[in-house]
């Protein structure tokens, strides 16, 4: 039986055979449909994901989840980006693109740090629905995945400049590589096509739920 990292790699390496413009919005409905491939973490409370959040009027994330450590509450943010993407110009430095992506889950971490009651109103909501929701103080955390591990592998300087754009970020945005991503969540990964998962995406409309692929 096919497990979901072999498709995984499938739907990555065939990519570059349709538009680019094409290439996230694929990737993000894979993930919508197999949520808990974005969830390293051993526990999330509720067990489910929000696709496409909104961050006030202007901004939305691509996932978000709570995810309970040490009596704290992490609201995770995470932006998807087109694993074909380019993360290094010619020049061995980090693309605009990917500082513009960073930048992006940066404004997003903001916007949380600035409306802390509506991210509480967030959690209560999700309470009401969803009784598992964990109490505690909650935190907003941002996670970027983009771009390909074989990218930074292929040369020295690279693998340098990487390391520092990553550890320079880390205080608040984690940065992974679609192949990171693999390797942080082997357990979901490993688990064939066909085994359901409790963990499942929703999409939230009027202050409620409602599963995003029934």
């Amino acid at each position: 039986m096919k497990t979901h990292k072999q498709e995984f790699i499938e739907l990555l390496t065939g990519l570059d055979r349709i538009e680019r413009k094409l290439r996230e919005p694929r990737v993000q409905t894979y993930l919508e449909r197999n949520v808990q491939l974005i969830c390293p973490e051993h526990y999330i409370a509720p067990r489910m994901v929000i696709s496409k959040l909104r961050m006030g009027a202007d901004f939305a994330c691509d996932f978000a989840y709570f995810a309970p450590v040490s009596g704290a509450n992490y609201l995770n943010l995470v932006e998807i980006k087109d694993p074909t993407c380019s993360l290094f110009t010619i020049k061995n430095t980090i693309t605009s693109f990917i500082r513009d992506a960073l930048d992006q889950v940066r404004t997003n971490l903001r916007w949380a740090s600035d409306h802390r009651p509506d991210i509480e109103s967030l959690r209560a909501e999700l309470a009401a629905q969803f009784p598992a929701t964990e109490s505690g103080m909650a935190f907003a955390k941002g996670i970027l995945y983009c771009g390909r591990r074989t990218e930074i592998e292929s040369h020295p300087e690279r693998r340098a400049v990487w390391q520092e754009f990553v550890s320079d970020a880390k205080k608040h945005v984690e940065i992974r590589t679609f192949d990171g991503l693999m390797q942080e969540n082997t357990f979901a990964f490993a688990q064939p096509i066909n085994a359901d998962s409790e963990i499942k995406c929703y999409a939230r409309r009027r202050r409620r739920y409602y599963l995003k692929h029934p």
